[in-house]
C-alpha cells in the first residue's frame, strides 16, 4: 500500500491530507483531511494511519516541508506485525508545475480507463470535479486552477 501525505505549509488555511491507496486493488481506501493543527499532531495522525495500513511508501512533497521530512526520517512507530518499531518509509518528491500537470493527466487517464476507484467522499469528489486547465494566450503554457491537496495526493498515490 502507498500512503500519500500532503503536508500543509500554511497552518491556518491549507489542509493536510493523508490518503491510503491500495496498489494491488487500485483503490483509495482511507482519507484523513484536516487543518489548523500542529505538525506533531499531524505526525501522530500519520502514525495511526501507518499502524492501521502498514504502507510500503509514504510520498511527501519536500517543498516547504524540509524539517518535517527530516524529522520523519528519524521517527519510528510500532509495527504490530513484527513487534518491533519501524521507520516511516518516506519517499520525498518536489512538486513543480510540470510534475503536477503530469500527475493530474495520469490521474485523468486512470479515471477514464476505470483503473482506479475512490471513496464516495464529497470533498474529494468536489475537488476532482473543480480541477481544470486553461491555456495562457501569451505563453501558451498550461496554467492550472489551484490544485487541491487531495487531488495531488491521490494522483501521486495512484
Amino acid at each position: 500500500m502507498k500512503l500519500g501525505h500532503e503536508l500543509s505549509v500554511d497552518k491556518h488555511e491549507d489542509f493536510t491530507v493523508i490518503t491510503i491507496f491500495d496498489c494491488t486493488t487500485r483503490e483509495l481506501v482511507y482519507i484523513d483531511r484536516f487543518n489548523k493543527i500542529e505538525y506533531l499532531f499531524e505526525i501522530e495522525r500519520l502514525r495511526v494511519a501507518c499502524e492501521l495500513f502498514r504502507p510500503k511508501v509514504i510520498k511527501i512533497d519536500r517543498l516547504g516541508n524540509d524539517a518535517v521530512c527530516e524529522f520523519l526520517a528519524t521517527c519510528k512507530y510500532p509495527d504490530t506485525t513484527t513487534d518491533k518499531d519501524a521507520y516511516f518509509p518516506v519517499e520525498e518528491f518536489v512538486a513543480t508545475n510540470d510534475s503536477q500537470s503530469w500527475t493530474v493527466q495520469q490521474l485523468a487517464i486512470a479515471f477514464e480507463r476505470r483503473k482506479i476507484k475512490i471513496l464516495n467522499e464529497p470533498v474529494l469528489i468536489s475537488e476532482l470535479e473543480a480541477f481544470g486547465i486553461t491555456k495562457l494566450p501569451s505563453a501558451g503554457r498550461d496554467t492550472k486552477r489551484r490544485l487541491d491537496c487531495t487531488t495531488i495526493v491521490l494522483g501521486r498515490s495512484a
